[in-house]
């Protein structure tokens, strides 16, 4: 019912286990994007002075922007996790995303969290601004580019766990009028 509390609990085993002898804890992608639990473990690990070696995958990012033939850097890319978007009061996402750069909202997993994220982004963006849904990017037979209006975000069918929510910049000027 936690995810947090999960998330302290996974540290904390695989700490005490690793003290004892060599652990694999493997996660899919890059291990330091988006897993709190290898945060928390890395962490843990350090108190208890636990060594440990991270070994680096390839992360969402990469093929998401891929499929958007984006380089983020250039682009100036902020990059947020949907949960924790979805948790911003609303004078805060204002604060947190800058609209006239671009966004890409990681791991929006299905319909609930996609319509806390709409709304999040109401505060900030036009309810028309177009949007696109990267479903499964870097899965061949699987990848999709979902284009929409904002307000549709959350009447998507097709959102899963691999999907990651681009947000393009929106002009200086209509920024200003928003």
């Amino acid at each position: 019912e936690d995810w947090n509390a999960l998330y302290q609990r996974i540290a904390e085993e695989l700490c005490t286990l690793a003290a004892q002898h060599p652990v694999i804890y493997a996660v899919p992608g890059h291990p330091l994007i988006g897993e709190s639990t290898v945060q928390r473990i890395l962490a843990l690990a350090r108190e208890r002075d636990i060594g440990t070696r991270i070994v680096a995958g390839l992360s969402f990012l990469e093929p998401v922007c891929t499929a958007l033939a984006l380089d983020p850097l250039e682009a100036g890319t902020q990059i947020i996790d949907a949960t924790a978007l979805a948790l911003l009061e609303n004078e805060q996402v204002a604060g947190k995303i800058i609209p006239t750069q671009p966004l890409l909202v990681a791991q929006v997993y299905n319909r609930r969290l996609a319509s806390a994220v709409k709304l999040a982004l109401s505060e900030i963006y036009p309810d028309e601004w177009p949007v696109k849904l990267v479903r499964a990017a870097g899965v061949d037979a699987a990848e999709a580019i979902l284009e929409m209006p904002l307000y549709e975000l959350d009447r998507n069918k097709q959102t899963n766990h691999l999907s990651t929510l681009y947000v393009p910049p929106i002009d200086e000027l209509t920024a200003l009028r928003l």
